[in-house]
């Protein structure tokens, strides 16, 4: 809130801020010099009427003083109440324009103006203990703030640590699964591998086998082709041999003994072989009969081999004859 202090109505006296007289004493100042910012006696201003001095600008502290307590807008007036609507100094021409403002006389307004000044004083002091207060409260939370800083710092840290630490154990751990799974995998792999790869070698010579009996019935041999298909039995000629022993313990079943034998596979099976052996399969407990079905196999086969083996032949001779016709 602006305010216009009054100007104490009891003159002071001014003095030259230049010079003393002849007894060291104060010499009364007659104007201001506002280039020189001072305030100067009559025998410093005349200073002043030099050509380099001329052109300062310079008031009479006189004129001044007697116009300090004058009202602005009528000038020959002095200023004798204080109107508190407009917080400013009136003269009594002044005074019936503001008739419905408060007003009251130019002495009192300079206690009006201590209390109030008083007053702001006070309210002011209040409010900085108040910002200085919460200032100190402020320090205190910064302080605070920081220390928890440094703890939440060095928990994060730990934590960080803690889980680096966990994190290179895992890492080792899932090494040593993957170092044992391929240490214990290899064996197995190795051995599957050869596995396959003497179960491939045997089929590949199942192959050629059949492949060659395949040729030798392309050929009409039959002598070989009985030969080969012998080979690829479980026994042998029964005819020249009555007293054909077979073999009477299964090794693949701790020596069990033989009971049946299979038709469709041609082959001695003990009890568990017959268990896993496919249902459909014709079993006998015969191994004769077993047998005689082998060589009823072999002599239709023959039979179909002959026959073609003769009409093969029959070509031949009749080519043979053709070509021999002049």
């Amino acid at each position: 809130m602006t305010t216009n202090i009054p100007i104490e109505a009891k003159e002071e006296t001014i003095w030259c801020d230049c010079c003393l007289n002849e007894d060291n004493q104060k010499v009364v100042a007659i104007v201001y010099c506002q280039d020189c910012d001072e305030n100067q006696c009559e025998e410093c201003d005349s200073i002043h009427k030099t050509k380099k001095f001329r052109k300062h600008v310079r008031k009479d502290l006189e004129q001044n003083n007697n116009s300090a307590d004058k009202c602005l807008i009528h000038q020959n007036s002095k200023l004798t109440r204080y109107c508190k609507n407009c917080q400013n100094l009136i003269c009594n021409e002044c005074s019936f324009g503001h008739t419905n403002h408060e007003t009251i006389p130019f002495d009192q307004s300079i206690d009006f103006y201590k209390e109030l000044i008083k007053e702001q004083k006070q309210c002011t002091k209040n409010h900085f203990q108040r910002i200085n207060g919460n200032f100190e409260q402020l320090n205190n939370v910064e302080k605070h703030m920081n220390t928890k800083k440094e703890e939440i710092l060095k928990e994060i840290s730990k934590f960080y640590l803690e889980q680096k630490k966990l994190l290179d154990l895992l890492e080792k751990h899932e090494k040593k699964l993957t170092n044992d799974f391929f240490t214990q995998i290899s064996p197995i792999m190795k051995k599957e591998k050869q596995s396959m790869s003497d179960s491939k070698s045997s089929t590949e010579t199942l192959l050629n086998q059949f492949n060659e009996v395949e040729t030798k019935i392309n050929q009409s041999n039959s002598f070989e082709f009985f030969q080969l298909f012998s080979q690829m039995q479980l026994t042998k000629n029964y005819e020249e041999n009555q007293n054909l022993q077979f073999p009477k313990l299964c090794k693949k079943h701790k020596n069990e003994p033989f009971k049946y034998f299979c038709l469709d596979h041609k082959q001695l099976l003990c009890v568990d072989c017959a268990i896993l052996n496919d249902n459909n399969c014709q079993k006998s407990n015969n191994f004769k009969e077993g047998y005689e079905k082998i060589q009823n196999e072999l002599e239709i086969l023959t039979k179909k081999i002959k026959s073609r083996s003769g009409k093969k032949k029959n070509l031949f001779e009749k080519s043979k004859m053709k070509n021999s016709i002049p």
